[in-house]
């Protein structure tokens, strides 16, 4: 199964831990390639997350262990500049990474507020 998986940092603002995801997605999936049409359409999409920057950095290091494809978001500005913001996976397949990914979760509710709704 074709899946887009991004990994960001737990410790953000919830209106910044968007806009990571909202970029490590698009940059990742720009570079997904398929001979038949460059689309990945139907893929299934994964938000995974790691405690801080720290472990974002200890992720991007089994990613390149592993010589999975990805993409490395940072800040360019503004409270969190240069800082390390969250990784997007080239859409796979699942079977391809798995095992891999395995010990992270999936983002949980980021505040009390996004719990409610």
């Amino acid at each position: 199964m074709l899946t887009h998986y991004i990994i960001v940092r737990r410790d953000l603002p919830l209106g910044v831990c968007a806009a990571m995801i909202t970029h490590a997605a698009g940059e990742s999936g720009a570079l997904y390639q398929n001979p038949d049409n460059g689309r990945f359409r139907h893929a299934v999409a994964v938000v995974l997350e790691v405690k801080n920057e720290q472990k974002l950095h200890a992720a991007a290091n089994l990613l390149w262990k592993h010589d999975i494809q990805n993409v490395e978001i940072h800040e360019s500005g503004g409270a969190y500049h240069n800082q390390f913001m969250a990784i997007g996976l080239v859409p796979c397949e699942r079977s391809k990474v798995d095992l891999i990914l395995e010990p992270f979760q999936t983002l949980k509710a980021l505040d009390k507020q996004s719990e409610t709704v």
